[in-house]
């Protein structure tokens, strides 16, 4: 369980760095809809994992998306 809770916040602090750098490049709004993107396809993986490895890769996803 706790590994499934630093999966998350782990790639939300790492990604909120790339997310920055994005907001510099590309602008905020072109920024969230891929954060909005990323955190969807998370939460479809998560929808559909049947075992303990897609949810760690679905947390990892939403980790992504929260941190951009």
């Amino acid at each position: 369980m706790i590994v499934m809770i630093v999966i998350l916040v782990g790639a939300a602090a790492i990604f909120a760095i790339v997310g920055g750098m994005l907001n510099d490049k590309i602008g905020r709004k072109p920024t969230t809809l891929v954060a909005s993107t990323v955190f969807a396809v998370g939460a479809v993986v998560l929808a559909v994992a049947e075992n303990k490895q897609t949810l760690v890769i679905g947390r990892f996803i939403l980790g992504i998306g929260i941190g951009m």
